[in-house]
């Protein structure tokens, strides 16, 4: 069992003896967590598949259309600050309210949707309250699922949950994209309002009455701490790149497919990109549940460092190969596929898992973590824009993002180097009272 586990379980109290296996009980608390999941990653990804659609309504280009992605991203770092509550509240409530502010902020978007013409700034603003609860679910899932796993399962336990995500992209996607030509687009996030709408009932009814964070196991100045050495910063910055990397190229998958794959022509339609965003969330699935068994039988570090050496290999195959794209459409999926299965590696379990050893677990590593990942989805997204309007070609975003991923790499190989003695410096500093 890695260290981030096993300090996840010790932050947040001992679960009880399972023999290594899933009860039904504990299933069913997961999966009420993996169905907020699913909310979540539909709400952030849901617009991807969108973007054509979005901008056509809207009268604006891919790329002013995408600020709806980057509002998001801020609203995600933003609705950090709600993490406090989690020391407060127990799960139970903790959670509901999160389904309450993914229902209210994807309601706004459905009703501001649809009178976007006069209310772009509050339609901005709408995802931003979508994404408050995003950031804030995971950095307490962090603590949660590990405590609700059996003991040995506690990396599976955590990838149950991002697994929601997964299956977002799988279904939700995919049958958002296609309902948005026929229903129009913001009539699609109806959807995810009546699955938060499930998501709170579920959680109210399944999940324990307990404090998230065991207030008598929590150290002070642990950040503050961590900060001090270069392997917070080394972490906190390589998350970050690898995230931007991914990001810089699959926040426009969609318009990548139409515009440098013809997608719309020769034969192909809207069905086709369809089946790409179904084609992505199986990758994704992969990727997750491959993610969260390695996690377990490696390490933190050695695992994120695989799946960016995959991130890495995947986007330099789309740049290289995007120009033979029209001619050979099948490419399309295959190269999708390819770059969806690492996606949860450097923002999924195992690098939730690398911030959790660089700040002694806690609450924290949810924070940095988080912090990291929406971060690089902004700067992605920023960035990716006028790149391709310089070049005309998403390709070159692909190119970017490539360069970006290859700089986390190799920050990770010097985490794994010092990844042992990282979290034993920082836990010698805090149990030898050298924390206030």
């Amino acid at each position: 069992m890695s260290s981030s586990v096993t300090a996840a379980r010790t932050q947040a109290g001992t679960a009880p003896e399972q023999g290594g296996r899933f009860t039904g009980k504990a299933i069913l608390q997961l999966l009420s967590l993996s169905f907020m999941s699913f909310a979540l990653g539909m709400s952030q990804f849901l617009i991807v598949g969108m973007l054509p659609s979005v901008a056509s309504g809207l009268k604006i280009s891919p790329a002013v259309a995408n600020q709806l992605t980057v509002w998001y991203a801020i609203g995600v770092c933003a609705g950090l600050a709600l993490l406090p509550i989690a020391r407060k509240v127990t799960a139970r409530w903790f959670m509901f309210l999160m389904g309450a502010l993914i229902l209210l902020g994807n309601l706004l978007t459905f009703a501001l949707g649809n009178w976007a013409a006069g209310a772009w700034g509050w339609l901005l603003f709408s995802r931003f309250i979508a994404g408050l609860p995003h950031g804030t679910f995971f950095g307490a899932d962090s603590l949660l699922a590990p405590r609700l796993a059996p003991k040995g399962k506690e990396g599976q336990g955590l990838s149950i949950v991002v697994t929601g995500q997964t299956v977002a992209n799988i279904i939700g996607v995919p049958v958002g994209a296609a309902l948005a030509a026929s229903i129009g687009w913001a009539n699609v996030y109806l959807i995810i309002v009546a699955v938060a709408a499930v998501a709170m009932i579920l959680a109210a009814a399944t999940l324990p009455d307990l404090l998230i964070v065991d207030q008598n196991k929590q150290k002070k100045g642990v950040v503050v701490s961590a900060m001090r050495h270069a392997p917070f910063w080394v972490g906190l910055i390589a998350i970050y790149l690898g995230a931007t990397g991914y990001f810089t190229w699959y926040n426009n998958v969609s318009s990548w497919a139409t515009q440098d794959g013809h997608f719309t022509s020769g034969g192909f339609t809207a069905l086709s990109t369809t089946w790409m965003l179904v084609v992505a969330g199986i990758g994704m699935f992969i990727g997750s549940t491959l993610s969260g068994r390695l996690v377990d039988k490696w390490s933190p570090a050695r695992s994120t460092t695989f799946g960016l050496v995959w991130e890495c290999v995947a986007l330099l195959l789309v740049a290289l190969l995007t120009p033979v794209l029209p001619g050979n459409a099948w490419l399309v999926y295959v190269l999708v596929f390819l770059a969806t299965c690492s996606l949860f590696y450097v923002s999924g379990t195992p690098a939730q898992l690398v911030a959790n050893d660089l700040t002694a677990a806690g609450l924290t590593g949810g924070v940095v973590f988080n912090l990291a990942v929406n971060a690089g989805n902004f700067t992605g997204t920023l960035i990716s824009g006028p790149v391709e309007e310089a070049s005309g070609t998403w390709g070159t975003a692909a190119w970017l993002g490539f360069g970006i991923a290859l700089v986390s790499l190799v920050l990770f190989f010097y985490l794994i180097k010092n990844e042992d003695k990282n979290r034993a410096t920082l836990v010698g500093e805090v149990e030898g009272g050298k924390i206030d």
